[in-house]
């Protein structure tokens, strides 16, 4: 039996049903307004995950973006996993990480709303080999020079200076074999030689005091020099007069294709080479200056006394080199270097280098030679004393002047 119900029951049944209707509905519009954006942004998202395809572990913080668009880049997060705005398809996916190489994909439309996979490969950097040494391997095979070693100009210039002021004695005591007497000083002192036993000559030409400032300094200005070679044994049959070591410097010959020059301003001296083309690509012409100017800022002293001293050195170097065909060529070197201090009119001290040397080389055949060498070499100094009852003057010089051919 069914139960029996008055119409305003009826009514109120049919109220509470209408209501409950229009509440699912409500709640179904609500559902479908807020669902559908998202499903549609997810189906114009391009997501993915990075890995390294050796060890499969995710990439954290690794840049993607589509090519040519960086600004609009996005960053994997801790778990490898990133997603990126896709917009004109077809387009290139670019990703990016440290230490592994890029990797580039080109995606279509087809690929949103997948989860793509991407590996990367580690960014491997192959250093090559390096060997030090100290000579080429074959050096004794090929040379005979026992007991020589060579520096060049530009090793000389890489060398530490003191004062700024690049030195080439004070390079070569950094060779095996040399010492010196102290810290700031240019005297050489090979395997237990004096400084006065060695030979040190210039193109040839042997100077007789190659230091400057009481040896603080060489007369030997880096900017003109060409190498040096130092025998600490063995020294050839062609140089004698010593007997501990002997020091061959080379001077350049000049650039025989275009003028050029190169300088320096240090804290104690200022340096100055300009070499060339003379007349022709067959001869050259090289000359360079250095000067101190300690003696320039002395008269701006309020001491008198001091203000009359004088402290100075300077160096000249000048070489011509002519070719005469391809047999022959000339060469003609020359150094003026001088020192001298002074103090207030009372005392002085100096002394001066001179050398000049002339070569000819001629080539004979292809082993036969002709090397002629001659050279003038003067040195002069002086002591003086301004004293009526003790003073003096005292100045002495010598020279030397030799010829020496070599086949």
């Amino acid at each position: 039996m069914l139960p029996f119900f008055r119409n305003t029951d009826l009514k109120k049944l049919n109220d509470v049903a209408m209501k409950y209707c229009s509440n699912l509905f409500f709640l179904a519009l609500m559902n479908l307004f807020l669902i559908s954006p998202l499903f549609g942004q997810e189906k114009s998202m391009i997501l993915g995950n990075i890995k390294d395809k050796s060890t499969n572990e995710t990439l954290v913080g690794a840049n993607i973006y589509w090519e040519g668009d960086i600004n609009t880049g996005v960053v994997s997060d801790e778990k490898g996993d990133f997603a990126i705005q896709a917009h004109e398809l077809p387009n290139t996916l670019v990703i990016k990480f440290i230490g592994y190489m890029v990797s580039k994909r080109e995606l279509s439309s087809n690929d949103m709303g997948k989860e793509l996979k991407f590996f990367l490969l580690p960014d491997e950097l192959d250093l090559e080999e390096v060997v030090v040494s100290e000579q080429r391997e074959d050096h004794h095979i090929v040379s005979l020079d026992i007991g020589k070693n060579t520096l060049s100009a530009q090793a000389l210039k890489s060398i530490p200076a003191l004062f700024g002021e690049v030195d080439l004695l004070r390079g070569l005591q950094l060779l095996p074999g040399v010492i010196t007497a102290g810290e700031g000083t240019t005297g050489l002192f090979v395997r237990g030689g004096s400084a006065d036993q060695n030979l040190i000559q210039i193109d040839g030409a042997p100077i007789f005091n190659p230091s400057h400032f009481f040896g603080f300094f060489s007369v030997f200005n880096p900017d003109a020099l060409s190498g040096v070679s130092l025998y600490k044994g063995n020294i050839p049959a062609q140089f004698g007069g010593r007997i501990s070591s002997l020091v061959d410097i080379s001077l350049k010959e000049g650039n025989a294709q275009k003028i050029s020059g190169e300088g320096g301003i240090g804290s104690i001296s200022s340096r100055l080479t300009v070499h060339g083309p003379l007349f022709s690509d067959r001869s050259s012409f090289l000359v360079s200056g250095r000067r101190t100017y300690a003696d320039i800022f002395l008269v701006f002293a309020q001491d008198e006394n001091i203000r009359n001293n004088q402290l100075y050195f300077y160096d000249l170097n000048g070489k011509l080199m002519w070719r005469d065909g391809n047999k022959n060529k000339f060469t003609l070197s020359s150094y003026y270097g001088s020192d001298f201090l002074g103090a207030n009119n009372q005392f002085g001290l100096g002394w001066t280098n001179w050398v000049s040397s002339f070569n000819w080389n001629r080539s004979i055949s292809e082993t036969f030679y002709w090397d002629l060498t001659a050279y003038h070499s003067y040195y002069q100094y002086l002591i003086a004393i301004d004293d009526e009852q003790n003073g003096f003057d005292w100045s002495n010089y010598f020279t030397e002047t030799g010829i020496r051919a070599q086949v």
